[in-house]
């Protein structure tokens, strides 16, 4: 199951290069082996951080807290969209309620947290924003230096 979780989130990651919104040498594949090795090798590096913890539950904590608050931000945006682009075709149509619901529950989820682990959801919030950087140079910048891009591209492209 786990190695089955590892392949679908590199691949995700590997799309999600390609269409610009992780750092392109994640969307590099591997020429002997057909594989998106940058992005398994990312992947494997943030699982062995995570793993140098030894409270799993202030992991939890972390990841939890992360989670409901992109997975509020994703559910605002499609209610926004539904309030704003009322005639916008939706290939799913669901119930307004089901998504209402659902903003409450991740609502009440960040809010206890903040409420009952102050400190680990603000080291979770800076986990986050250390993202930041690494999304500015990976993505954003456009112009990088000739030696940049070619320090990953003699493995991975082709």
């Amino acid at each position: 199951m786990l190695y089955a979780f590892d392949i679908f989130v590199c691949r995700m990651c590997f799309v999600g290069a390609r269409y610009g919104h992780f750092p392109a040498m994640l969307s590099h594949i591997n020429i002997k082996r057909f594989t998106p090795t940058p992005a398994l090798v990312f992947l494997n590096i943030l699982s062995l951080v995570m793993l140098s913890t030894s409270d799993i539950y202030l992991l939890i904590t972390y990841s939890s807290i992360v989670e409901s608050v992109f997975i509020m931000l994703s559910v605002s945006g499609i209610l926004w969209l539904r309030w704003k682009q009322p005639d916008m075709i939706r290939p799913i149509k669901v119930s307004l309620w089901i998504p209402l619901v659902f903003l409450a529950v991740c609502l009440f989820l960040v809010i206890v947290l903040c409420y009952a682990r102050p400190f680990e959801v603000s080291m979770g919030v800076i986990i986050t924003l250390t993202g930041l950087p690494a999304f500015w140079v990976g993505v954003v910048w456009k112009s990088k230096p000739l030696w940049f891009q070619s320090m990953f591209c003699k493995y991975y492209c082709s």
